[in-house]
């Protein structure tokens, strides 16, 4: 063999493709599993209407990891990390910007800098459509995360999160005084 050897650490980060639902679904499912959230929620069917589909409410980026092969050589890249994120509005600061919604890679793949290359990738597609910040939320438990995060300047708010599913989504939806026409 000639030349160096492939970075068995090198990665690349791109924005998801319609060829990448399989692992996005893959490693969601991992995500989940780690919070303790029902596996197989966000499948295929899901992922490809909210990524790619006319209505589209997600954008995504993954994180390609070169497999090495046999004597050092690469075989290619796998999927090992993913971000996804959607349009958001701060109406105090009349600010564009976007919820950071999912991010997760996979534990053999961590320590390398590829979350936060998520996140700065994540950012900079923001940024291109006019937006100016990130937002997301980490568990209080997740303490190693939060301090991940800061080591890049992000903040470290105390907040309130509140949330509407299911059964209370939809008796506040009914009670709306006047029906609402579905969007196009």
């Amino acid at each position: 063999m000639t030349g160096r050897a492939p970075d068995p650490h090198a990665f690349a980060i791109r924005a998801a493709e319609a060829r990448d639902v399989g692992d996005i679904v893959r490693l969601a499912d991992g995500l989940s599993a780690l919070h303790g959230d029902p596996r197989g929620v966000f499948d295929r069917r899901a992922a490809e209407r909210d990524l790619f589909g006319p209505r589209a409410c997600l954008g995504g980026a993954v994180a390609e990891l070169q497999e090495p092969g046999q004597e050092g050589g690469a075989v290619g890249a796998r999927v090992t990390g993913f971000c996804l994120w959607c349009a958001g509005y701060e109406v105090s600061y009349a600010a564009r910007g976007a919820y950071l919604c999912s991010l997760y890679v996979e534990r053999t793949a961590r320590r390398r800098g590829i979350g936060r290359a998520l996140i700065a990738h994540a950012a900079a597609s923001v940024r291109a459509e006019g937006g100016v910040y990130l937002w997301w939320a980490s568990a209080p438990f997740n303490e190693q995360g939060r301090a991940f995060y800061a080591s890049f300047g992000a903040t470290d708010e105390t907040i309130h999160a509140h949330a509407l599913t299911r059964g209370a989504f939809d008796a506040l939806a009914d009670a709306a005084a006047h029906p609402v026409a579905k969007a196009r």
